[in-house]
């Protein structure tokens, strides 16, 4: 079984350098193992992430710390909006697109069920 995995604010793991006006910070360092993939994801103003990684049978949860987002569904035709405390369960319909609505920085949490990224995932 694994042990918790305690993750301090000025401990967060850097999933990289900025793309596209993104910086992910995975929660758990390893995928191998895990039955969902949380990870911190800040925007910058104006940053639009199309077509996230995702799989089939992939569940995502998105809660929004700070900022406004907005996000489209595969087979959307309008952006869903989400402001400071609000959350989406989005099944297993994929989300198309991800986008900073806002003009500060935004801050989510994404959980992916199962993992979509990380070793031994593509």
């Amino acid at each position: 079984m694994r042990e918790a995995t305690i993750l301090r604010a000025e401990e967060r793991m850097d999933g990289g350098p900025p793309r596209d006006g993104m910086r992910a910070h995975p929660v758990a360092d390893r995928h191998d193992d895990l039955a969902m993939a949380p990870v911190i994801y800040e925007y910058a103003p104006g940053a639009r992430i199309p077509r996230p990684a995702t799989t089939d049978g992939t569940q995502h949860f998105l809660f929004v710390v700070r900022g406004t987002v907005e996000m489209v569904l595969d087979g959307g035709d309008e952006p869903l909006r989400l402001g400071a405390g609000d959350s989406a369960y989005c099944g297993e319909q994929p989300v198309t697109e991800v986008r900073n609505a806002g003009d500060g920085h935004a801050l989510v949490v994404w959980v992916s069920s199962p993992p979509t990224a990380g070793p031994g995932r593509t």
